[in-house]
């Protein structure tokens, strides 16, 4: 999926990729995936994304964001981090 992500501006818009997981092969619902993406005007818009297909249905899967970054200036773990760690995933 990562490298799909890039194939448009890799290639000058010539080239786009797209990732499908069949984690229940359903392969009518693939291949009117698969038709859908190579025919129709639009699809470029969505390269870089991943399907999910199942039996007789496929959706996009979304991916987790980090709701946090934390950095700190050398190896020594500040006295703040666990705070700041239990804060980040809601912890009480």
């Amino acid at each position: 999926a990562q490298h799909a992500r890039s194939a448009l501006k890799a290639s000058d818009d010539r080239v786009a990729a797209f990732v499908v997981s069949a984690e229940l092969p359903d392969d009518v619902t693939i291949a009117a995936l698969a038709t859908q993406l190579l025919c129709s005007a639009e699809a470029p818009a969505l390269s870089g994304a991943e399907f999910v297909v199942g039996h007789g249905w496929f959706g996009l899967r979304s991916h987790p964001r980090p709701s946090t970054s934390i950095s700190f200036g050398g190896p020594a773990l500040p006295p703040w981090l666990d705070d700041v760690l239990r804060e980040a995933i809601g912890a009480r």
